[in-house]
């Protein structure tokens, strides 16, 4: 007959009578081996009783081997008195400090013969990281015992619970949020798509109609960047984070939900869009060095006909018409404007009022309505160039500037750059 016991809170066994003796049990200690309907003490089985021969009965073994009620500290707190039943109950440690009458200092509890048989014996000696223990009676799913934390049945240090379970929380948030291939391809989409039409707007944008035409065509390529973008972006998962490559190139890297894109790779393989940008920015500097010749020309001959008439009729003392000029053609002389159209392709709102030139006024993007309004001061002159300041007065600061050209057909088209220095063509009409 085989029996199994509890030492320390711990299922222990089976172990025969002979393996019982040696170890030491007390005639408390709780018991079980089949057949019976529940834990019972040592002292209560009488099978066990040839271990107990020395003891008068059971009521004087339990009153002698209570005799002593101990000190103890848990949780560097003074604890007790308690008896040795009590001990086996709280399931004290070996290194737990106990003292009692009679002892000149604290001591481990393993120093202290009469404790000891309250610990099982472990083989070398030593404290092990993970310890599986078996439950009995009622035991809750999770306890804390001084320094240890218990999880069904499973024996915890602390510190390296806590820093155990941070990482692996840590681990499973990158986890989950690890990018997927769709969102770095649409990331990476995304950045070819501003990349090119940003070139493009920066560089046509001054050259008038003749830009706009130019940098349309230009981005009607753009479309092959988006295809690259979706049949050639290749995604490297390292479970927490991932990398999106085009070819040998680099072009995105993705953690907690995000991902981020380069732009060097973006330079080498587009470099034609910028190329077409400046070329048309210098066709638009030529077409207006020309327009400035012909208006020195046509002012030259203006003068010289002016010389002949005079030299024609010497004699003639007729009153001469003072010449009016008008300061401004008659759309430069409106008192104030509303124009609808876009900025860097989103739709826009603005209104401008004209003092003697110097404008003022707002505008607002319309998928933000009224409520995100942005102010502008500026200029204009008498030959249609327009310069405007934007400021965000929620953050008291200038945000941007607009510079373009309102030609008398109503239509006003330029450039705006932000205060990061990035610039978008805008095209906004009467």
């Amino acid at each position: 007959m085989k029996f199994f016991v509890v030492i320390n809170d711990e299922q222990q066994g089976p172990f025969s009578i002979d393996q019982l003796a040696q170890m030491g049990i007390t005639p408390v200690t709780e018991v079980w081996t089949e057949g019976m309907d529940d834990w019972l003490k040592a002292a209560e089985v009488p099978e066990l009783d040839i271990l107990f021969e020395n003891s008068v009965d059971v009521s004087q073994s339990e009153e002698s081997f209570n005799d002593n009620e101990y000190y103890v500290v848990i949780n560097d707190e003074q604890q007790g008195p308690f008896s040795i039943e009590e001990l086996a109950q709280m399931g004290i440690t070996p290194e737990t400090e106990v003292w009692t009458d009679g002892m000149d200092d604290w001591v481990k509890a393993t120093d202290v013969p009469e404790l000891r048989n309250l610990f099982a014996e472990n083989e070398n000696n030593e404290e092990h990281y993970f310890q599986k223990t078996e439950t009995h009676n009622n035991k809750k799913a999770i306890e804390t015992v001084g320094n240890e934390i218990m999880i069904l049945g499973y024996s915890f240090k602390k510190r390296n619970f806590i820093i155990t379970t941070s990482i692996v929380a840590a681990l499973l948030l990158l986890l989950i949020t690890n990018p997927s291939q769709q969102r770095h391809s649409e990331a990476v989409q995304q950045n070819i798509s501003e990349y090119l039409n940003g070139n493009i707007d920066k560089a046509t944008g001054p050259a008038g109609e003749l830009g706009t035409l130019i940098g349309e065509a230009a981005k009607a390529f753009t479309g092959i960047g988006g295809s690259l973008a979706s049949n050639f972006v290749t995604r490297s998962n390292y479970l927490i984070c991932s990398v999106g490559h085009i070819g040998n190139e680099m072009v995105s890297f993705g953690i907690l939900g995000m991902v981020f894109t380069f732009d060097d790779w973006l330079d080498q393989t587009f470099g034609v869009a910028k190329r077409l940008g400046d070329a048309a920015k210098s066709l638009a500097n030529g077409i207006d060095a020309l327009d400035n010749a012909a208006k020195a020309i046509d002012g030259i001959g203006n003068n010289a006909n002016d010389i002949i008439e005079d030299n024609d009729h010497p004699d003639v003392d007729e009153p001469v018409e003072p010449h009016e000029v008008e300061a401004y053609p008659s759309i430069y002389d409106q008192s104030s404007y509303h124009f609808t159209g876009t900025i860097a392709g989103s739709p826009v709102v603005m209104n401008l009022r004209n003092n003697e030139g110097q404008l003022s006024g707002s505008y607002y993007y319309s998928k933000f309505g009224p409520k995100y309004t942005l102010q502008l001061e500026g200029d204009l002159d008498f030959e249609g160039n327009i310069s405007l300041t934007e400021f965000n007065t929620s953050k008291g600061i200038e945000s941007g500037y607009l510079e373009g050209y309102l030609n008398e057909a109503g239509d006003f088209s330029g450039t705006f750059t932000n205060s990061k220095g990035n610039s978008y063509s805008f095209h906004l009409h009467l």
